[in-house]
């Protein structure tokens, strides 16, 4: 199927042929996708929290990898430190894992 768009005159218009005659696109297209678009900037918003968030947990737990590869006494960390980060990165990567899938809010 061939589907082609182009501005005119600072209104949108399309066409289905190579050849064929530029029609405007409706408003309620263009409300649709308007609302379809703000849909993907939530979703990506949503996602880029969650994406901090798995960042923020890895970080503290190779933090804490390098103080205990390190040797330093007073940078060791402590077992609960260990499994504080440990259950953070956990429960980030699970959260990735459970909602990949895009919501909609209606």
């Amino acid at each position: 199927m061939y589907y082609e768009e182009k501005m005119i005159k600072g209104v949108l218009h399309y066409r289905t042929t190579r050849d064929g005659e530029w029609k405007r696109v409706s408003i309620e297209s263009l409300s649709s996708r308007s609302e379809e678009l703000r849909q993907v900037k939530k979703n990506c918003r949503y996602q880029a929290d969650r994406i901090r968030t798995l960042e923020s947990a890895a970080s503290k737990l190779i933090d804490l990898h390098m103080c205990e590869m390190e040797g330093l006494s007073s940078g060791q960390p402590t077992p609960e430190e260990w499994m504080d980060a440990v259950d953070a990165l956990s429960e980030a990567l699970k959260e990735q894992s459970d909602g990949s899938v895009i919501r909609r809010e209606g």
